[in-house]
């Protein structure tokens, strides 16, 4: 039996009274063809082509091409609009898109440069990289790169709330990543035949990169950031939303036993998040990917899982022994709520 093409499995869905949007060959089918070239011929040709960038900032250096903050912006900007051309061209090759990658990236530094050294006020500078960035999103097609966009317009709003000394904002922002990345997975299905996706896929790479990564602060404690205890119950409250429409999209029943289960999960999560608040949201990414199937989210749930359950356990102020003890108990109590939930459904301990 052959494979269904995704038109087929999308006709046979319409026909089955699942409402789509709109067909629109245009939007929902530009993917880029498999690269033809071997693995290590593409390596070697990024390599390349970032040492040709690294050379042209040299040569603009030593030459003294850039000789001043303006210079340094309008050639910012010149390298960007020329890689978003290059971006939008068809006949590009390995080479070429590693290049203008490069490029366009030397070309936001320059004007992130520039603009900082003219105005000399951050909050300036941060408000132009993040209209720059939006631009390039819309702009720039490549997955990467607006990976990378995504990235830039976090650190440009710590920029902007740390100039302004209100550090205790960062948790507006960490709930914020949070949400945006539950909309994404939840909706996946409506975006991914939009128009949207080809930018909404790597930002929300983006922000779960920059969420998981914000949560390392809390244990910095020379930060004069309080209010952990709100982001822990915002991210518990998202977790919970989460599984409620996992739950009613699969038509889950939920037992007394494992609501009550499900009740005691939340309180000790709550209070394991005031101190380490990166376990909830690593776990709600862990729910999001598992739900979507999703390895790429899986990875990074289950290695920053482990990395701030690791800290939790260091932080405590007890002894070796203890420490081991808890650890040896926390590993018997997971073992036993899964053995208790398989038992009360059925179908999973079939599954099993």
């Amino acid at each position: 039996m052959s494979t269904p093409t995704i038109r087929q499995v999308l006709t046979q869905l319409q026909a089955e009274g699942v409402q789509l949007p709109p067909y629109d060959p245009q939007r929902v089918f530009r993917v880029q063809p498999p690269s033809s070239s071997p693995w290590y011929v593409r390596l070697f040709a990024g390599f390349g082509a970032w040492t040709a960038a690294l050379l042209l900032v040299a040569f603009l250096f030593v030459a003294n091409i850039i000789e001043s903050e303006g210079v340094a912006l309008v050639l910012g900007l010149v390298l960007c609009a020329g890689m978003v051309v290059l971006s939008r061209t068809r006949s590009t090759g390995d080479f070429l898109e590693q290049l203008g990658l490069s490029l366009s990236l030397v070309g936001q530094v320059l004007f992130a440069f520039g603009v900082a050294a003219l105005s000399n006020e951050a909050d300036v500078a941060a408000l132009a990289v993040i209209m720059l960035q939006l631009a390039l999103l819309a702009g720039y097609a490549d997955q990467f790169h607006r990976f990378l966009s995504g990235l830039w317009i976090v650190g440009a709003l710590l920029v902007l709330l740390v100039n302004a000394d209100q550090f205790n904002l960062i948790h507006l922002v960490i709930v914020g990543l949070a949400g945006l990345i539950t909309v994404i997975v939840v909706y996946e299905f409506e975006l991914l035949v939009s128009r949207w996706w080809e930018i909404v896929h790597p930002v929300g790479y983006a922000a779960t990169v920059a969420l998981l990564g914000l949560l390392v602060l809390p244990l910095q404690t020379e930060l004069a950031i309080q209010w952990w205890g709100f982001t822990a119950v915002a991210l518990l409250a998202i977790l919970g939303i989460v599984i409620w429409r996992i739950s009613i999209d699969l038509a889950l029943p939920v037992a007394p036993l494992q609501l009550g289960i499900g009740l005691v999960l939340g309180v000790g999560l709550m209070i394991l998040g005031v101190k380490m608040p990166g376990v909830a949201a690593a776990l709600l990414v862990l729910v999001l990917g598992y739900w979507r199937s999703n390895h790429i989210l899986l990875g990074l749930a289950g290695a920053f899982l482990v990395f701030y359950m690791s800290a939790y356990y260091y932080s405590l102020e007890l002894t070796l022994l203890n420490k081991s003890l808890l650890l040896l108990g926390t590993g018997g109590l997971l073992l036993t709520l899964r053995a208790v939930l398989l038992r009360t459904n059925p179908e999973s301990e079939e599954v099993q």
